[in-house]
């Protein structure tokens, strides 16, 4: 649910806020969560966007995305963690933007024991991160977690922990988050989803395809052949 009709284009960063939020049955249409997720936290200030991504599957993740405009709005929406939406309870969680004087990025990590506990998970990423900063806050989504590491050189170190042994046969998969600023929509509703390169180098547009033009087909001309001479 995108809604961005009537919003002010000059808002600044400091005005973007967020938050993730669990809780609801994946089992409900997405457009209903997503509804009942807007009359709850309209009162928080104006949303700009209520996104449940799904999974290959069609079903929905277990993680919903909220964003704000104004300040002090996610912390107005924190304050209805533990609402009884009539069947399921809302658990909403701080999902910050980084700052850009931060020593910090943003990864999304795949490729570790989804099974194990969110404590254990939260372990195993401490120790795959440990040469490169400090985990900091971790958001832990059905097959990949959104964690925020920080360190001096993490920007440059994290991307080569892609394809470390996760043990069971599983490979780490580490990529950043490739939106740039704070954006008052989902980065997954952007054209650049994710990136392996630099967050602060912007993709370039895919190289267009080279075509080699065919030279054109030219009748054959037809060789008539001269009958032998034959002596009499």
């Amino acid at each position: 649910m995108l809604m961005i009709i009537g919003l002010s284009l000059a808002c600044s960063d400091s005005d973007i806020e967020r938050i993730s939020v669990t809780g609801y049955d994946i089992e409900l249409p997405r457009e209903h969560v997503e509804s009942e997720l807007n009359k709850l936290f309209s009162s928080c200030g104006e949303i700009t966007d209520v996104h449940i991504p799904e999974t290959r599957n069609s079903s929905l993740w277990s993680h919903a995305f909220i964003y704000f405009v104004g300040q002090g709005t996610a912390d107005k929406a924190l304050q209805l963690n533990g609402s009884d939406m009539g069947g399921w309870t809302v658990h909403a969680e701080a999902y910050p933007f980084l700052s850009k004087n931060d020593n910090c990025v943003e990864l999304e990590v795949q490729g570790y024991d989804t099974s194990l506990s969110e404590s254990d998970i939260k372990c195993e990423l401490s120790k795959l991160f440990s040469s490169c900063g400090k985990v900091g806050h971790v958001i832990i989504c059905d097959s990949f977690s959104i964690v925020y590491l920080v360190g001096e050189d993490a920007i440059d170190k994290a991307p080569k922990l892609s394809g470390t042994d996760m043990g069971g046969g599983r490979k780490a998969l580490v990529r950043f988050v490739a939106y740039h600023g704070r954006n008052i929509f989902h980065p997954r509703r952007h054209k650049w989803r994710i990136i392996s390169g630099r967050p602060d180098v912007k993709p370039k547009m895919a190289a267009k395809m080279k075509i080699i033009k065919k030279p054109k087909r030219t009748a054959k001309k037809k060789i008539i052949k001269k009958p032998k001479m034959t002596l009499d």
